[in-house]
């Protein structure tokens, strides 16, 4: 049997044994039935009457989700990760009865690997997708070293001893988790940035300082400001000389022979070097666009590869200097490449579907390396809408509203609300999906923006405010009431604005609003922490655990927030974030499958240190 196949089926009798108390108690049958020629295509029909009937679907991934699936509409929810995450009903199998016929609304259904994750954590998140009817996981770089090395080290939590990290360890903790990932049958997404380094014998863990440069390379970088050299120290954001066909030969290169043994990835991500203002401004290299050259390197990659034989997916970006699409060069062979839009700089405080309704912009005349780049959505959208006339094949958002701005939006309910709007339009935008770049443990200020996200790839919601009474009567059972006054409290008394600098720093009717938030979850805390000493089900004990750390991470933020905002001395301020840093750091290991406690620090020790929390692109 397929090795999905039966991983499906041994899902789907562990699930019937604790829904219905027995062993082997149902009768269901698994049917593959019009495989298309599209790899990233799901849909299933499941027909079961009394615990006996049939799964059909078109690929064997699609079998696992319609297990899960089936399992969902009898009353099994899957809230976080993990198995104390579910919550499973105790049923006859007189009434597994399930007709449910699925076509997703995007193809394209997937997170991508940042901030700091461990094995453990990681390999429970993956479990946890298809769960929720996600088809696909990124791994940046070729092993995700940066990721878990920031876990592992544990660089801002002096209560955690470091462990020992180095590459050999990162690879043998990617094999594992392609392992997981494979088992599962979810697309493989793979590397991104890095080829600029890796083409010139230079490692791409991350962002790692270098300022020497050999001189048997020099010449393949790009010219910036007349100096050919590591762009800011950091090799992984140099640009190459891509006008200079030695160049572009390397890059083919190191991708054909990348590809040839990497046989795994579904989906191969070529993307430049990373930041912006960097590209090369040799006197042949300013003839072009750099979405020029991009796009000349993109269809000599083709032509390699199929000289190879291989038939490897290419995604490709439009993010940053490449905003701008080419005037000369078009891609030839479209069915090879997927194109993916990433709005890197776009705000989160508005979505989509609002600037379809507002006026276009006028569009960003390009600057070679003196480009400011602005936050209005609409002008991503005009850039979508440019390189749409160029290039018709597949497309999906690669976007992150999970990254940063999950630790600025302190209800939660703000975020979601954006990526359900933003994901109802992706049709009329001509994407097929999102792959999120985000951090890995985000069930923090709750799970809801990660269900919304989930469930509007697979079907648009039509109804927010009912879909949350849904999600809360799930995830809190009988204290829904209350998490959901909770979260609404926070999200009209801490407006996310106020920490993407929209509102001024120390407005008045902010710093009230703050103040009144800090009365509410006081009072909110006490039934919690009261409901806690009783007997509970583990989904329900761990929700509201969470739920308490949140309202006490709040309790501690907010007078540090108020003493910004009222301007007192700095080390006042400090003194105070010290209290809620050290709190967060003493539960990082009980809440270490909600919090990614090295973003959380991150982001709003830029706001209170610096005065600024709005950190576009972490860049």
């Amino acid at each position: 049997m397929n090795a999905v196949l039966k991983f499906a089926r041994e899902e789907l009798d562990r699930y019937c044994s604790r829904i219905f108390g027995e062993e082997n108690c149902c009768n269901i049958a698994f049917e593959l039935r019009g495989k298309g020629e599209n790899p990233f295509r799901d849909g299933y029909a499941i027909d079961i009457r009394g615990g006996a009937g049939k799964i059909i679907a078109n690929n064997e991934r699609s079998i696992l989700l319609g297990v899960y699936k089936a399992l969902q509409q009898i009353g099994c929810r899957f809230i976080r990760p993990g198995k104390s995450g579910e919550k499973i009903p105790r049923l006859s199998v007189r009434d597994f009865q399930v007709s449910y016929v699925f076509e997703p609304a995007n193809d394209h259904r997937g997170i991508t690997i940042e901030g700091a994750v461990s094995e453990e954590d990681l390999k429970a998140l993956i479990d946890w997708l298809p769960k929720v009817g996600m088809n696909s996981y990124f791994i940046q770089f070729r092993n995700g070293y940066e990721f878990y090395e920031r876990w592992y080290t544990h660089p801002d939590n002096p209560l955690l001893p470091p462990e020992k990290f180095d590459w050999a360890r990162a690879q043998s903790i990617h094999g594992r988790i392609v392992s997981e990932i494979k088992k599962r049958g979810l697309i493989l997404h793979g590397v991104g940035h890095g080829w600029t380094c890796e083409c010139l014998g230079i490692s791409s863990t991350g962002w790692q300082k270098r300022s020497d440069v050999p001189e048997s390379i020099r010449p393949y970088l790009a010219e910036v400001k007349g100096e050919r050299k590591f762009f800011k120290d950091t090799p992984l954001n140099t640009q190459l000389c891509y006008s200079n066909p030695a160049v572009r030969k390397m890059l083919v290169e190191e991708v054909v022979r990348y590809a040839a043994a990497h046989p795994e990835i579904d989906v191969l991500h070529f993307w430049p070097a990373d930041d912006f203002n960097n590209v090369c401004e040799c006197a042949e290299c300013k003839k072009s666009l750099p979405s020029d050259l991009y796009v000349e390197l993109l269809n000599e990659i083709d032509a390699a590869l199929t000289a190879a034989g291989l038939p490897t997916k290419i995604a490709f970006l439009i993010y940053l200097d490449v905003y701008w699409p080419p005037e000369r060069e078009k891609i030839r062979n479209q069915s090879r490449f997927i194109m993916m839009f990433a709005p890197i700089f776009r705000s989160y405080s508005e979505s989509y579907d609002e600037c379809l309704q507002g006026v276009a912009c006028e569009p960003l005349p390009y600057r070679r390396n003196e480009v400011a780049y602005p936050h209005d959505v609409s002008v991503y959208l005009g850039f979508l809408r440019g390189w749409k006339r160029c290039f018709s094949g597949d497309c999906f958002d690669f976007d992150y509203h999970l990254m940063w701005d999950i630790y600025r939006d302190f209800s939660g309910l703000t975020l979601a609300s954006i990526l359900r709007r933003d994901i109802s339009v992706f049709p009329k935008l001509g994407l097929n999906g999102l792959i999120s770049c985000q951090v890995q443990r985000c069930f923090y200020p709750s799970p809801l923006a990660m269900h919304v996200m989930a469930d509007s790839l697979s079907e648009p919601i039509e109804d927010f405010d009912a879909y949350c009474d849904g999600f809360f009567a799930d995830a809190y059972g009988p204290y829904a009431e209350s998490a959901k006054g909770i979260f609404r409290a926070v999200q009209d008394n801490v407006p996310f604005d106020y920490f993407r600098e929209r509102i001024p720093l120390g407005d008045a009717s902010a710093l009230q609003g703050f103040r009144r938030a800090e009365e509410y979850l006081r009072a909110a805390k006490e039934p919690l922490q009261g409901a806690l000493r009783g007997e509970l089900e583990p989904y329900l004990r761990e929700g509201l655990e969470q739920l308490v750390f949140y309202i006490d991470t709040l309790l501690l933020l907010l007078p540090c927030c108020i003493a910004k905002g009222e301007k007192r001395p700095q080390s006042e301020v400090i003194s105070l974030y010290k209290r809620l840093h050290d709190y967060v750091n003493e539960n990082e290991m009980r809440m270490r499958g909600a919090l990614d406690a090295f973003y959380f620090h991150f982001i709003v020790s830029g706001f209170l240190e610096k005065g600024e929390m709005v950190n576009y692109g972490g860049i």
